[in-house]
């Protein structure tokens, strides 16, 4: 591992010993009466605010304090800051591990799964201040995080030019190494996230997250099955689940005749059968193509008597328009053709 060569000390401590990061201060004049020391080396330092060179805090001539002490240094320190004020202010600090889920639909069948990582508060497990440089079973990690009761401990590490040892990682604590090589890599620890996803970050020793088990497909997406729109030569219909590999998917027979529903439409309460759908989009798409076709003659989609821009009632029965009233409907009249062409270019627009 090698270090950046662009290392410029953009953080020093102030007489608190809290770091402070140059870039935060605004002017001269904002620090005439502070003093800063270095973090590795503990010498007095100078804050660089000139417009030719970035800002910076810099040490005097002839100093010879090593880069590498610094970085190590600093990470522990911003570490420990920004975990104690988590602990503080009761936010949480994160640290997110791959975990699976996977559709239970068919659970015989794992097409449907993914990967994603999920959250656990290093606060709720570890409540107490980090420990620094503390002796643990016979190795010293740089940081220790421990439970209430004391039983579970948590290493963190940092590898600036060396990674985390075989000694420490043999004797099964869980530990987090982040790799640091610039001051930048410090941003996880600010962020309060340290993350699977994130290449400078390792997890060692944690234990391999339960797999979720949940119906991820959602109604209109599923990659084993689709519903399809069944139209039957006497108007009847209905919206059926068909195995996605079925020869029959999709195919028209000589009494039956189908669509397959493939584009999610709008989620809105529409009935006990379907309650996060609409069903009546699909069934306007449906009817207007079968309609089209010379499939259909009877719906109340398509009756003159239907009040579709008002109250969507049928103006016989004074009640919502079904779609198969129709069917052995005595009063249904067909609508004229420019009216139908209207109401199905809006429903499908809608959708």
């Amino acid at each position: 591992m090698q270090m950046s060569k662009d290392v410029k000390y953009r953080f020093a401590l102030d007489e608190r010993g809290t770091a402070v990061d140059v870039l935060s201060i605004q002017s001269p004049e904002d620090i005439e009466q502070r003093t800063f020391h270095c973090v590795a080396c503990g010498e007095r330092m100078i804050a660089r605010l000139g417009t030719e060179v970035s800002h910076h805090f810099a040490h005097k001539p002839n100093s010879l304090c090593s880069g590498e002490t610094y970085l190590h240094k600093l990470a522990k320190k911003v570490f420990q800051e920004e975990f104690e004020t988590c602990l503080a202010t009761g936010r949480p600090f994160e640290i997110e591990l791959d975990r699976r889920t996977i559709c239970s639909r068919y659970p015989n069948r794992s097409v449907c799964q993914f990967r994603k990582p999920f959250a656990h508060d290093l606060t709720k497990h570890f409540p107490a201040k980090p420990q620094i440089e503390t002796a643990q079973s016979g190795v010293v990690p740089d940081m220790t995080l421990e439970s209430k009761s004391g039983n579970e401990q948590l290493f963190i590490e940092i590898a600036v030019t060396h990674e985390c040892s075989e000694e420490k990682k043999n004797l099964k604590k869980r530990i987090i190494e982040i790799r640091v090589t610039s001051e930048g890599d410090l941003q996880p620890f600010r962020d309060h996230r340290l993350s699977c996803t994130d290449k400078r970050i390792r997890f060692f020793n944690f234990k391999e997250q339960k797999d979720v088990r949940k119906d991820i497909c959602s109604w209109f997406n599923c990659r084993l099955e689709k519903h399809t729109f069944k139209l039957q030569e006497n108007g009847g219909w209905s919206i059926e689940q068909i195995d996605r590999n079925a020869p029959e998917a999709g195919q028209n027979g000589p009494d039956v005749w189908c669509i397959p529903v493939l584009v999610e439409r709008k989620k809105r309460k529409f009935s006990a059968d379907f309650e996060e759908y609409d069903r009546r989009p699909i069934i306007a798409s449906a009817a207007y193509d079968a309609w089209q076709r010379n499939r259909i003659t009877r719906a109340c989609l398509l009756c003159e008597h239907l009040d579709y821009w008002i109250s969507g009632e049928c103006q016989k029965f004074g009640t919502r328009a079904e779609w198969s009233r129709a069917i052995r409907c005595e009063h249904f009249s067909l609508q004229d053709s420019e009216e139908l062409n209207n109401i199905f270019s809006h429903e499908l627009s809608d959708a």
